[in-house]
């Protein structure tokens, strides 16, 4: 009977063993696609604020000038429009993505 106590007792330990690895790897798969998710993130966002931000730039050398073509900078400003409604609709789709995620 005592053979059978300790072969138990170390099968037991194995399984806590072999869970907490399945666990550490499921972590780290997380952590690897929210890290995935970010750079994406990240990458629809820096291009729309770094169009915004030239397009602000050349906005404020236009109207250091004397003479202000207002066609140029109606240009200027509908693109910048666009390029904050493209940040937005990366904001709304990645809310949309975590709400779904947290609803599951």
């Amino acid at each position: 009977m005592l053979a059978s106590i300790i072969d138990s007792t170390q099968r037991k330990r194995a399984e806590l063993e072999a869970a907490r690895q399945r666990h550490e790897l499921a972590h780290l798969s997380r952590v690897t696609l929210l890290g995935e998710l970010l750079s994406s993130l990240l990458l629809e966002l820096t291009q729309p604020l770094t169009a915004i931000l030239s397009n602000a730039q050349a906005a404020q050398r236009f109207l250091a000038r004397k003479r202000t073509d207002t066609g140029e900078l109606e240009e200027i400003l509908r693109d910048v429009v666009a390029e904050d409604k493209h940040a937005v609709e990366v904001i709304r789709r990645l809310r949309a993505l975590f709400e779904r995620r947290s609803a599951a």
